[in-house]
């Protein structure tokens, strides 16, 4: 009888040992787990974007989410300008460089945009080459080239989305290149042409 007792409070033991144990293992499991998915939500943090924009042109710019618009704040206003928000902003060049948007959705979802502006004018030597695409990096479907006697354009063979610039005399001439998708895009070679209240 007494043996009996003495293996009854041992199986008692044991079992409140390993229901303490599993307790433990289970709290653990509970903690790895949360610290997984923290670790997880941080991982899944948004990327910053990039939109190039030409000087002078404008561009639409919707959010990830495809929410309409609530606020957007402009890290650097000197480079672009912000003409309109409704489901997206439009986005214009004003001068060369960069400038962050923070956008945030009706939902309350933020996503940073980093907006380049590129000039529309640039410079060539004559004998000088530059290769050029559109800001979206499109396939260009036709070139309209002022004047010939200045610059020369040519497609390059492989890439539709580039042309070849070559420089032929002094002068200025501008270049405008139709995207496949019907959008068009000017970039002036020489000295930025004068304003109309500078004619």
């Amino acid at each position: 009888m007494w043996y009996s007792v003495r293996v009854l409070a041992h199986w008692l033991e044991g079992t409140m040992i390993s229901s303490t144990q599993c307790l433990l293992s289970l709290i653990c499991l509970g903690l790895c787990v949360a610290s997984g998915t923290a670790f997880g939500e941080e991982k899944q943090t948004a990327a910053i974007r990039n939109v190039v924009v030409l000087q002078g042109t404008t561009t639409r710019v919707e959010m990830s989410s495809r929410r309409p618009i609530r606020t957007v704040r402009i890290e650097n206003d000197k480079c672009v300008q912000i003409l309109a928000i409704t489901r997206a902003v439009l986005v214009k060049g004003v001068a060369p460089g960069t400038a962050r948007l923070f956008l945030t959705d009706a939902e309350g979802e933020k996503e940073t945009i980093e907006v380049e502006v590129r000039s529309n004018t640039l410079t060539i030597s004559v004998g000088g080459t530059v290769q050029l695409q559109m800001t979206k990096k499109q396939p260009i479907k036709t070139i309209i080239n002022e004047r010939d006697d200045v610059i020369h354009v040519l497609p390059i063979y492989g890439d539709p989305t580039s042309v070849l610039v070559i420089g032929r005399a002094q002068g200025r001439s501008r270049i405008t290149l139709v995207g496949a998708d019907g959008k068009k895009e000017n970039i002036d070679f020489g000295k930025p042409r004068p304003r109309p209240e500078e004619r």
